[in-house]
C-alpha cells in the first residue's frame, strides 16, 4: 500500500457510492493482448471514465479472485484513457477532488495488482478465469511492465520504479534472463525506487525497497568479485551484470571503465586493469566465471540498507500498517540472516567490522524465481 494508494481510495470509494455501478461495467468483453487492443464500448464521457476505473478498483480491491472481465475492463479503461478531452477534466464540478495524472495513476495501480494477482495464480487456473484464453506468465508479465512504464510517468512515489523491480526478480524463471542479470536489474530498479520515493515522502517504498535492495545485493546483483592476482593474491572488482531491462545501455553504448574497488598498489591495478580488458575483449558472457574467480558482497551496504529502511518501518509502525512492509517483503528473514552471518564470522575471526568490508554469499549467487 503506497501513500498515493491513501489518497485515491477515499476519492474513489466516493465515486462509486455516489453513482451506481454503469450499465457498460456489466457488458461482455472479450480479451485482447494490450498491443493488439481495440474499443469494445462507446467512447466514455470523462465522468462515465472516472466512474468506470472507481468501480473497477473498488472492486478490484475487495475481490479475491480477479476475473477475466476485471482485466478486459482494464483494458478498455487504458484504451479510452487515451481517446478523453482530458482538457475538460478541470472544469467539472464532480471532478474537482482529482486530477487526470491520478486517475491515469489508479488505472495502471488496479492494473498492475490485478496482473499481479493473475500471475501467481496456476495455468489451469488462470485458464478457468480466462476463458481459454491463453494468460501465460509471459504476457502477463509484458503487460505489468507496460503499466509500470506508465504508472512511472504519472507518480513520482517510486511504485513504477518498484514494480520494475519486481518483474526483474520473475525474469530469469520466465524470460530466461541470466540469474545473475535479474538480481542486477532488481537491485537497479529497486534503488531507483527508494530514492524516488524519499523524495515523495512514501514510506512503504522507501522501506520496502531498501530491504529488497538488500537482499539482491546477498545475491550478487552488485557484481562484486574476487579475482586472482600474481601480485598478493587478490583483487576486488565490480561487473555490471545488468540487462537493457535494467537500464544498462545509454544511446547504445555501455559505460566504459574498470571499477576497482580493492587493490594493494599500483602494480597490483595495472595487472587488475590489463585482466578486465582482455576479458571484455574475449566476448565472454559478463556473468560468466573463469578459474580462480569468485563472488563476494559488500555486505555492510546491505546493513546499511537495512538500518535505513527500519526508520520507514517504525513510522508505519506508529500508524498500524508495519506488517504491509513486513508482509510484502520477500527478502526481510533472509537479510537478517545473512548480516547476523556477517556479524558472527568477523568475531570468529577476531576482526574489526571496519576491516570484513567483504563475505562469500551464502545461497546461489543471482536470482532464480
Amino acid at each position: 500500500m503506497s501513500s498515493t494508494d491513501v489518497r485515491l481510495i477515499p476519492c474513489m470509494h466516493s465515486f462509486a457510492n455516489q453513482w451506481p455501478i454503469p450499465d457498460c461495467y456489466h457488458q461482455s468483453l472479450k480479451y485482447y493482448p494490450l498491443d493488439k487492443g481495440q474499443l469494445q464500448m462507446q467512447k466514455l464521457s470523462i465522468v462515465n471514465f472516472v466512474v468506470l476505473l472507481a468501480t473497477v478498483l473498488v472492486v478490484g480491491k475487495t475481490d479475491r479472485i480477479p476475473s477475466h472481465h476485471t482485466l478486459n475492463l482494464i483494458h478498455e479503461l487504458y484504451l479510452q484513457a487515451k481517446t478523453l478531452e482530458w482538457s475538460k477534466f478541470g472544469s467539472n464540478k464532480y471532478l474537482k477532488s482529482l486530477t487526470k495524472t491520478e486517475c491515469l495513476n489508479a488505472c495502471t495501480g488496479i492494473a498492475i495488482k490485478v496482473c499481479q494477482l493473475l500471475y501467481r495464480k496456476k495455468k489451469s487456473e488462470r485458464l478457468q478465469l480466462a476463458c481459454d484464453v491463453n494468460l501465460s506468465s509471459r504476457a502477463l508479465l509484458r503487460e505489468i511492465e507496460v503499466f509500470a512504464r506508465d504508472q512511472m510517468k504519472y507518480s513520482k512515489s517510486g511504485n513504477g520504479e518498484f514494480n520494475m523491480a519486481w518483474i526483474a526478480t520473475q525474469s530469469s524463471a520466465v524470460l530466461n534472463v541470466d540469474p545473475l542479470s535479474a538480481a542486477a536489474d532488481a537491485l537497479h530498479w529497486y534503488t531507483k525506487a527508494y530514492t524516488a520515493a524519499d523524495k515523495y515522502g512514501d514510506d512503504f517504498v522507501s522501506g520496502s525497497a531498501r530491504i529488497e535492495a538488500a537482499g539482491c545485493l546477498f545475491h550478487c546483483g552488485g557484481g562484486v568479485l574476487e579475482i586472482p592476482t600474481p601480485v598478493h593474491g587478490r583483487a576486488v572488482v565490480r561487473r555490471d551484470f545488468r540487462t537493457e531491462f535494467g537500464e544498462k545501455t545509454k544511446e547504445g553504448q555501455e559505460k566504459s571503465g574498470i571499477p576497482m574497488l580493492d587493490v594493494f598498489d599500483m602494480e597490483h591495478a595495472k595487472f587488475t586493469t590489463s585482466y578486465e580488458t582482455e576479458r571484455l575483449l574475449s566476448g565472454k558472457s559478463i556473468t560468466t566465471l573463469t578459474s580462480g574467480e569468485r563472488h563476494i558482497v559488500e555486505w555492510k551496504i546491505s546493513l546499511s540498507l537495512w538500518n535505513q529502511a527500519m526508520k520507514y518501518y517504525d513510522c508505519m509502525v506508529d500508524i498500524g500498517v508495519g506488517y504491509f512492509m513486513f508482509g510484502d517483503s520477500t527478502y526481510w528473514m533472509e537479510v537478517i540472516f545473512q548480516i547476523r552471518k556477517a556479524v558472527e564470522n568477523c568475531n570468529t575471526r577476531k576482526l574489526a567490522l571496519d576491516d570484513c568490508d567483504y563475505k562469500t554469499p551464502l545461497f546461489t549467487p543471482g536470482i532464480r524465481d
